[in-house]
């Protein structure tokens, strides 16, 4: 009965706040053939729909709820659209449901075009998510693809968004991977690399990639799963490599909290020359996962 009532409506429904609500709950409980003739409904509509604050949540329902051999056309209108797509606020969900729901002839297009933007999307606000989504769900070969491009722009994890899909790489990649992840991590860096990046101390270069992530507000918890991931020989270079930074920035802590009175030497945040400012936390985070080993 109900199934029935929404034939013909299903567009304006869907585009509604409460509308969208009722059609959800049609789509658990109606039988599969009218799943199928509702859906077949919004057909002509996909892209505007998955661009909406209410349809979204439909079209999302739909790849939940019919089979996939019934799901064509969702995935048909995404194609030559993921960079577009995977970027909006609400299409980037819906991306994430084909890539789960939908079979693989019908996702591999996107993935493949995905790729081709990898580096762009790990930056976006809302395209990360739909990285990060592979990497945690996704096929091997899609996750090891987006490993390797990570290792030759681990610089990316001291962007805001690139950050936490770096996070991400560092979980997933295979030892050999992880292994290249920290001799790019651990590489001296040359003047002209380094111009213009954070300083270890003022008149002083940065040593390596390393030595920048501790410093920086976002990378410095790209670090810290480094910590949390590495065993053995590869970690202990990692803590040999940090650990005087530590120790040169807890100085400056010291010096800055007598300059000011503070009630404790490690509260102030440190001015980081040509960097802006560290807090308290991440370097105490950094400390403790050095003491507490592997």
């Amino acid at each position: 009965m109900l199934g029935e009532q929404l034939e013909g409506h299903v567009l304006p429904l869907s585009l509604g706040t409460y509308g969208c609500r009722v059609v959800q709950k049609a789509f658990e409980r109606v039988d599969e053939k009218q799943k199928i003739r509702l859906g077949q409904e919004l057909h002509p509509y996909v892209l505007d729909c998955v661009r909406d604050q209410n349809a979204n949540h439909v079209i999302q329902k739909i790849l939940e709820q019919v089979p996939s051999t019934h799901l064509d056309f969702i995935a048909a209108a995404f194609r030559g659209h993921v960079q577009i797509l995977a970027s909006h606020c609400y299409s980037c969900r819906v991306l994430q449901r084909i890539f789960a729901y939908c079979s693989e002839d019908q996702r591999r297009p996107l993935l493949d075009e995905m790729h081709r933007d990898t580096l762009r999307l790990m930056q976006d606000q809302y395209g990360n998510y739909v990285v990060q989504w592979v990497l945690q769900h996704g096929d091997e070969r899609d996750r090891l693809a987006i490993v390797r491009v990570t290792k030759t722009h681990l610089p990316l994890s001291r962007h805001k968004f690139a950050s936490n899909v770096v996070e991400h790489v560092i979980q997933v990649a295979p030892p050999t991977d992880l292994t290249d992840l920290l001799e790019e991590l651990l590489a001296p860096l040359s003047p002209s690399d380094a111009e213009g990046l954070p300083l270890l101390l003022e008149g002083t270069s940065p040593l390596c990639i390393a030595t920048i992530m501790m410093q920086d507000q976002y990378a410095n918890y790209v670090l810290q799963r480094f910590l949390q991931t590495l065993h053995g020989h590869n970690r202990e270079r990692l803590v040999q490599t940090i650990r005087p930074v530590l120790y040169a920035l807890r100085q400056r802590q010291a010096i800055l909290a007598a300059q000011t009175n503070a009630a404790s030497p490690y509260t102030a945040s440190i001015r980081i020359p040509g960097g802006g400012h560290i807090g308290n936390k991440p370097l105490q985070a950094i400390e403790r996962l050095i003491e507490q080993g592997p």
